[in-house]
């Protein structure tokens, strides 16, 4: 599952360009290992809801924003080994459908952040699923990925700076949307900024969005869903909900992103040429509960049910008796 996405990375062209292009964009997937009774229900409703994601949806392209697991950058190779073949299995393809490629991102949970930061991490997660920085076609549209992660406080890495500047010299001629686990700069007071915890710092924001120029940007890492404009690129940032409801207990969720772009360069200009929406996955708790009231219900019915009998039995003997 995971070589697919790089495999695909740099040549990835979707020969039909007439027809619209879905990208299942998922955040915090945050695989969290607990003790098992709670890891286990965790684990069946990551993959209940993957299953009927697939089918419901049937995505194209799959990105996923980061943190991949809850402790990755903690465990030692052989540990994280273990854990990355147990993500595979919850994330796993429906064999009957068509097999799409999958894209990643690092997190702070995967290779840490700052002064937490693991080369060790690092290394192995570039083993195992490719670049941190990468770009390719899909569907008319330039996809564009960057590791925002790896610098140091809040910047960005010389290996994504080197990157980003490669990009700006090289004229966007499709529509370009940017892919980053760290949101972007958000100034005070903005209706997101009081949830982020992690954003990249003014200065590199800024760098980003004059170089890539993308005509719309989609982040991870907190756990809620929030959108917010960036001028004066005038593009739009949606930072998406986690899809463990572990990490967003009353929303996790996700996103759904369609491309469609029939325009040459100049015409997708002028014309929108995507559409997303944000997508919520049922509350695991109100589930629990409606199961349990639904298996004690037919029970308590029998019982209601007895005893209106005698009550109904005392009240005709009373009434015969009267006659």
């Amino acid at each position: 599952m995971f070589m697919a996405g790089i495999q695909g990375m740099g040549n990835y062209h979707d020969q039909n360009i007439m027809k619209p292009i879905h990208v299942l964009l998922i955040a915090n997937p945050q695989i969290i290992d607990e003790k098992r009774i709670l890891r286990t229900y965790k684990d069946m409703y990551v993959r209940k809801n993957w299953k009927n994601v697939q089918k419901a949806f049937q995505p194209d392209v799959v990105m996923i924003l980061g943190n991949l697991l809850n402790e990755g950058r903690a465990w030692n190779t052989m540990r994280w080994e273990s854990e990355i073949h147990r993500f595979n299995l919850l994330f796993m393809q429906i064999p009957s459908f068509k097999r799409v490629p999958f894209f990643y991102l690092p997190g702070k949970h995967d290779i840490g952040f700052g002064k937490d930061s693991s080369d060790e991490a690092y290394d192995r997660f570039r083993k195992v699923f490719g670049k941190t920085n990468y770009s390719f076609k899909i569907g008319n549209h330039s996809i564009v990925a960057i590791d925002t992660v790896s610098g140091q406080n809040n910047d960005l890495s010389f290996e994504t700076t080197h990157f980003i500047e490669k990009l700006g010299k090289n004229p966007n001629k499709e529509p370009r949307i940017l892919f980053t686990h760290l949101p972007l700069y958000q100034p005070p007071n903005t209706k997101c900024e009081p949830r982020q915890h992690n954003l990249i710092n003014e200065t590199s924001s800024n760098f980003v969005l004059k170089n890539v120029r993308p005509k719309l940007v989609f982040s991870g890492d907190n756990h809620d869903y929030c959108e917010i404009q960036h001028e004066p690129v005038n593009a739009m940032e949606v930072t998406v909900n986690s899809f463990n409801f572990a990490k967003n207990p009353s929303k996790p969720g996700f996103a759904m992103l369609s491309l469609y772009n029939p325009f040459d360069s100049s015409d997708s200009n002028q014309i929108p040429t995507y559409a997303y929406s944000q997508c919520f996955l049922p509350n695991p708790y109100g589930i629990t509960l409606s199961y349990i009231y639904m298996k004690r219900l037919p029970r308590y019915w029998k019982i209601a049910f007895k005893e209106l009998t005698v009550i109904a039995f005392f009240v005709l003997a009373t009434y015969l008796c009267c006659l």
